[in-house]
């Protein structure tokens, strides 16, 4: 796999990001968070089809109107502060997330989609922005720093990772970030990911986008019903969630929109419980000197 090409002007930042899979960017201050709360009630003002007792990402709605509004505030307040930190890069569109409240908010240990040719060394990374404090109590994100590095297979709607069956023994290993209103949290879209419900009395609103670079064609990725053995490519435009009608109904299938490039042989295998602690510690090793050293005496053994 081709090293990720830069996204952001800040070298340092890059380099933490290639490393770590994720990085903490003070992004908005609190005037500019006021604002993303102000379009988030005029936006939801009297809706009534927003469920505000689970994970809900807003792209996903079915109002087609409703998300070209959301995309446009956000887009015109976000666009500037993008320019300071990215570098030669485009998006998705941005839309909101609500993190409702109860037990059913959860979000398995997962990865993002993978939206771009990543052999070639162009990534896509998560934007995702908290207008209150992201921690413990109302469901933050966890995270496996690293992990971005080994588990680097394609990513789609219907094809399930090797650690498919393993998701809950996963979360023992994720370490928690504390995000603060107005920072942006980017990662990789191949890091693993979790997010606990939110036991707290109050939704937590956060912005989310997908970031690329400039030149990067944007495809969705589903294995082949026919051929389990097989993974199809299809091309899409950058704001293809506007393109969905119905996305809960039609995201598991390649949609009408799209256009199929080319297919890859993708076996469908899944490790063992055995295998999977090995390469965490693997992952938690390579942080380290001592580690790295520890993993090439285990790879001679």
């Amino acid at each position: 796999m081709k090293q990720p090409l830069p996204i952001l002007k800040d070298k340092k930042m890059q380099e933490r990001l290639n490393k770590d899979g994720y990085v903490l960017i003070d992004f908005f201050d609190t005037k500019e968070v006021a604002q993303l709360q102000t379009i988030f009630d005029y936006l939801h003002k009297n809706r009534t089809d927003i469920p505000y007792n689970q994970l809900y990402t807003c792209l996903h709605n079915a109002d087609a109107e409703y998300r070209r509004q959301m995309n446009s505030h956000l887009a015109e307040l976000c666009n500037n502060s993008m320019n300071d930190f990215f570098a030669e890069t485009k998006n998705t569109i941005f839309t909101f997330q609500i993190k409702g409240i109860g037990p059913e908010s959860e979000l398995y240990v997962h990865q993002d989609w993978s939206f771009t040719d990543e052999s070639k060394g162009l990534y896509t990374y998560t934007f995702w922005l908290p207008l209150v404090e992201s921690n413990a109590g109302n469901g933050t994100i966890s995270v496996l720093p690293g992990s971005h590095n080994y588990l680097r297979e394609i990513r789609g709607a219907n094809i399930n990772p090797v650690f498919d069956h393993l998701r809950k023994q996963l979360i023992k290993h994720l370490k928690p970030l504390t995000i603060r209103p107005g920072q942006l949290l980017l990662f990789d879209s191949a890091l693993l990911h979790y997010s606990p419900a939110n036991l707290s009395d109050k939704i937590r609103v956060s912005v989310m986008t997908n970031v690329m670079r400039k030149e990067a064609a944007v495809f969705l990725y589903f294995r082949n019903k026919e051929n389990p053995e097989g993974v199809d490519e299809y091309s899409v435009p950058e704001d293809f969630f506007m393109h969905y009608t119905n996305f809960k109904e039609e995201y598991s299938s390649p949609p009408s929109f799209a256009k199929y490039e080319r297919s890859f042989v993708l076996k469908e295998e899944f490790y063992t419980e055995p295998q999977l602690e090995k390469l965490v510690t693997k992952i938690r090793n390579d942080y380290t000197f001592a580690g790295r050293l520890l993993n090439k005496f285990y790879e001679t053994v």
